[in-house]
C-alpha cells in the first residue's frame, strides 16, 4: 500500500443529523469529485447504500472492535478527481472523542513526477505545486458549503502527527498544517506564525510553505 496523504474534515458529534453523512458526499461531488465505487470489497455498492450503512453506523457512534473484521466497519468510497490516482474516502470515529473525521485520502506520489537528468545519471524530483492547490481549493469549498461548520480541515502526509484535537487547539496547540489547514476564528491563536487569511463561514485559512514537502 503507497504512502497518503490526507485531508481531515472533523466534525463534531453533537452536530450529527439524519443527513449529515448524504451532504458531505453530495458537497464533495458539487466541488468536483464523481463518485466512482465503494471499497475494499463493496466496489458494486451504490452510493445511496453506502450513505444508509454509513449513517446508521455513525449514529450508533459504531467504532470497529480489534477483533472484527473490517466489513463491519464504515464503508469506503472512492472518487474521480481530476487527474488523481486514487481518491478515498472513510469515516474515522472512536467512542469516546466528541468529534468524528471524514478522511480523505491520496496517494503520495501524486503530488510528484520525476525527471530524468541525463548528465547527471540520476531522476530529480518534481514537485507539482498545481495537485496542492487542487486540494487547497477543494477544502475552502467544502468550508464555505457546510451547513454544521467543520471544527477543522487539517493536512498532512503519511509520517505527520495526526490532525490536532479541538482540545488541544483551546489550549493553544497549532492544527496539522502540511500545508493547509482551516479553523473557524474563536479557535484562532495570534502566537502561531503561519501565514493566513479570512474565509467565508467564519473560517481562517492557514498555508505552510515551509513543510509543505514533508514526506
Amino acid at each position: 500500500m503507497p504512502p497518503y496523504f490526507s485531508v481531515s474534515f472533523v466534525c463534531d458529534k453533537n452536530c450529527i443529523t439524519q443527513n449529515t453523512v448524504q451532504n458531505f458526499y453530495q458537497n464533495l461531488i458539487e466541488c468536483g469529485c464523481t463518485f466512482k465505487s465503494g471499497y475494499w470489497g463493496f466496489e458494486n455498492n451504490t452510493l445511496p447504500q453506502i450513505i444508509e450503512w454509513n449513517q446508521k453506523k455513525l449514529e450508533q457512534n459504531f467504532q470497529l472492535g480489534y477483533t472484527e473484521d473490517h466489513t463491519y466497519d464504515y464503508k469506503q468510497v472512492q472518487f474521480d478527481f481530476h487527474d488523481f490516482s486514487e481518491v478515498r474516502v472513510f469515516i474515522f470515529n472512536m467512542e469516546e472523542k466528541n468529534t468524528f473525521s471524514f478522511e480523505l485520502i491520496i496517494p503520495e506520489d501524486d503530488f510528484i513526477r520525476y525527471e530524468y537528468q541525463e548528465e547527471k545519471g540520476k531522476h530529480k524530483i518534481i514537485y507539482l505545486e498545481e495537485k496542492l492547490l487542487l486540494i487547497k481549493d477543494l477544502m475552502e469549498k467544502m468550508w464555505k458549503k457546510s451547513e454544521n461548520p467543520f471544527w477543522s480541515v487539517q493536512t498532512g502526509w503519511e509520517c505527520s502527527d495526526t490532525a490536532t484535537s479541538v482540545e488541544d487547539m483551546q489550549k493553544g496547540i497549532e492544527p496539522l498544517i502540511q500545508p493547509y489547514a482551516i479553523i473557524p476564528s474563536e479557535l484562532f491563536h495570534n502566537e502561531w506564525h503561519f501565514p493566513f487569511y479570512k474565509i467565508s463561514n467564519n473560517g481562517i485559512m492557514f498555508t505552510d510553505d515551509v513543510t509543505k514537502w514533508k514526506y
